[in-house]
């Protein structure tokens, strides 16, 4: 039987790895607003 505890570290850690992969898809579509900006 897993701890309650466990259980919340787990969760959190994938909560974590979550909130990173939005920040990585924010930031590549700052730097496509970027680009574009620059071709105009």
């Amino acid at each position: 039987m897993v701890s309650r505890r466990k259980k919340k570290r787990r969760r959190k850690k994938r909560r974590r790895e979550e909130e990173e992969e939005e920040e990585e898809e924010e930031e590549e579509e700052e730097e496509e607003e970027e680009e574009y900006k620059m071709l105009l």
